[in-house]
């Protein structure tokens, strides 16, 4: 039984976290309502949260949520009320209103589906505030009347800074769950001007863009040995952060690679002690399961080199720690099997009833489930494999057709017999 693994698979469809709160408009100057809002939202500019008139408003989210909420579409838009956008297209920027058309805010959307859909049913995938334009608070109370010192105080120093060499313009960067953000903070800094945080921009990076960027951050080696490492992580400790940072997958899509190998290590085990698939309970595999996520969590490996050209195709080699499991549940295990064998040597299993037959294929079920939970605490590693695999880091990171199954096998020893 072999499992496809995917090693990179970007989504577009956005998510979104929203709580609604009733507020009256204010003025950003009263510092009970900054503070009041502050404290309905988290602390971090990463989080992509803010405060507009007392509504929680959380990047990416549907358009939706700002037309719950009052606002509008700009009414210079003649074909606002029946413009639908082509499947997975973004479109162009336009401006959303408030009820009094006093405030407004500028956004593309993007339309995650594969029909043509109403903007109203579109991703927001860029958005554009003002301080002038609209009273907002961000994190840690932070509004348009905050200087440089005072953004950098809040948030730390940004993941990267734009080009201006006279004002701050902070980039942070963040993981939804469905995609990579970021939030660029436009501060001008001097001593005189009254309101210094003038202008924020929201962002969804493309799955090509945020590679890019990685790797020109990290180097071509660094980030070939990141994602090697996250992807192991995710497969054997149900660690997703850096594979879902690298945009190798969401978060569901994540835990689904780790299950996928918990239950393919499981089957090898049930496969391995021999027990007959119609006795194989809910309560059987679900325990066989835990065994499983046991023993793959003592499993460990090294990146030792990566070997890339101009094009960035090259190798990776990596030392793989196998699990040392089969070797340890091996003497009991034929232990328990003699004891049953010769506990009903004088059974005739062609005379005795099905029920006398079930019961004994359940006994000896229980028998060898019970081998592996005694043991999967004891569970190590074996002497450590050198292995050595094609890899291409010209748009993600990619092994070679087969080589992830090959880690596989190697890392769970299932090509111990073979070798």
């Amino acid at each position: 039984m072999k499992k496809l693994r995917k090693m990179l698979c970007f989504v577009m469809i956005l998510a979104m976290g929203f709580v609604g709160c009733s507020g009256l408009d204010f003025e950003v100057d009263d510092e009970k309502f900054i503070e009041e809002s502050a404290a309905k939202i988290s602390d971090e500019i990463t989080s992509g949260q803010f405060v507009i008139d007392g509504v929680i408003y959380q990047f990416p989210m549907p358009l939706k949520d700002w037309l719950d909420n009052g606002w509008h579409v700009s009414s210079t838009y003649d074909n606002a009320a029946d413009f639908r956008l082509d499947p997975y297209y973004t479109s162009n920027q336009f401006e959303l209103f408030d009820e009094e058309n006093k405030d407004y805010v500028q956004l593309t959307v993007y339309n995650d589906s594969d029909k043509a859909a109403p903007i109203e049913e579109c991703m927001v995938y860029s958005l554009r505030m003002s301080t002038s334009e609209v009273d907002v608070v961000f994190p840690k109370g932070m509004t348009k009347r905050n200087n440089p010192e005072d953004i950098l105080a809040a948030y730390g120093e940004p993941d990267a800074k734009g080009d201006s060499k006279n004002d701050l313009e902070a980039i942070y960067y963040f993981s939804d769950e469905l995609g990579q953000c970021y939030v660029e903070l436009d501060v001008i800094d001097n001593d005189y001007t009254e309101n210094p945080f003038y202008r924020v921009y929201f962002g969804m990076i493309s799955a090509e863009e945020y590679w890019n960027m990685t790797v020109a951050q990290k180097g071509v080696e660094e980030t070939a040995e990141f994602c090697f490492d996250a992807a192991m992580k995710a497969s054997f400790y149900a660690d997703f952060e850096a594979y879902s940072e690298m945009s190798m997958d969401s978060l569901e899509g994540a835990q689904e690679l780790y299950d996928t190998e918990v239950e393919y290590f499981t089957e090898c085990l049930l496969y391995y002690i021999d027990i007959t698939e119609e006795y194989i309970t809910a309560d059987v595999r679900n325990r066989v399961n835990a065994v499983s996520k046991e023993v793959l969590s003592k499993v460990k490996w090294d990146v030792k080199s990566v070997d890339v050209n101009a094009f960035n195709e090259g190798t990776i080699t990596v030392t793989l720690y196998p699990t040392d499991f089969f070797y340890i549940i091996d003497e009991e295990m034929f232990v328990a099997l003699d004891a049953f064998n010769t506990k009903y040597f004088d059974v005739d299993y062609e005379t005795i009833s099905q029920e006398e037959y079930d019961a004994l294929e359940k006994e000896y079920t229980e028998q060898m489930v019970a081998v592996l939970e005694k043991n999967a605490a004891l569970a190590g590693t074996l002497e450590p494999i050198e292995c050595t695999y094609e890899v291409n880091l010209e748009d993600g990171f990619h092994l070679s057709d087969g080589a992830w199954d090959d880690v596989d096998d190697r890392i769970m020893d299932l090509l111990a017999e073979e070798e």
